[in-house]
């Protein structure tokens, strides 16, 4: 379920509607009762209840103006996006992601990380980019192919995760270089992980 602040404004607005439509009713009530029995407790009772119904359905106009706008420009958006597996670009130049093999090694980009596999085997090259929003928020994952060597790269709310073959090898930075050895050591920047 996708729930996020424009949501949660409507689902707030509709419930103040049903409170001031029940307040405005019972101050109606109120209003003709006291009108009737000449009461005059009740009957100002019941038109203090109204005030805010009337000053509630005088501000309902402009922001209905502004739902009946926003949200079928939300609802275009989908919820769940799934990408099928692609081969991204074959370029390495520029800022976007991309996967390449040849002359026994593999390189890639996703989300900013520069990927090596030193020897990547036999296997084909590709990658995959899945996209979930909802109530955690954004979670985008990576999935690369690059010979016999998977890299995973999990995106939550711009945290990187990095796995290699189902291994995790710990968070990463856009910008980071990652090198797969031969015997299938990762390193990051150098490091060993």
């Amino acid at each position: 379920m996708f729930v996020d602040s424009l949501s949660w404004g409507v689902i707030v607005l509709v419930l103040l509607g049903v409170l001031l439509l029940v307040g405005g009713l019972v101050g109606l009530v109120l209003l003709i009762v006291g009108i009737a029995k000449r009461k005059t407790a009740v009957w100002v009772i019941g038109l203090v209840c109204l005030v805010p119904v009337v000053l509630a359905a005088l501000l309902a106009v402009p922001a209905l103006v502004f739902l009946g706008i926003a949200i079928p420009a939300r609802m275009a958006t989908p919820m769940v996006m799934e990408a099928p597996e692609a081969l991204m670009p074959m370029e390495e130049s520029g800022e976007g992601d991309f996967v390449r093999m040849g002359n026994g090694r593999a390189t890639a980009r996703a989300a900013g990380v520069d990927i090596e596999v030193l020897r990547p085997g036999s296997g084909s090259s590709g990658s995959s980019t899945s996209t979930h929003h909802g109530l955690g928020g954004l979670k985008e994952e990576h999935r690369i192919h690059l010979g016999d060597v998977t890299v995973d790269i999990r995106n939550e709310n711009g945290r990187l995760d990095l796995s290699v073959n189902s291994r995790d090898c710990g968070r990463v930075s856009p910008g980071d270089q990652v090198v797969v050895t031969e015997d299938r050591q990762v390193f990051v920047n150098g490091m060993p992980r």
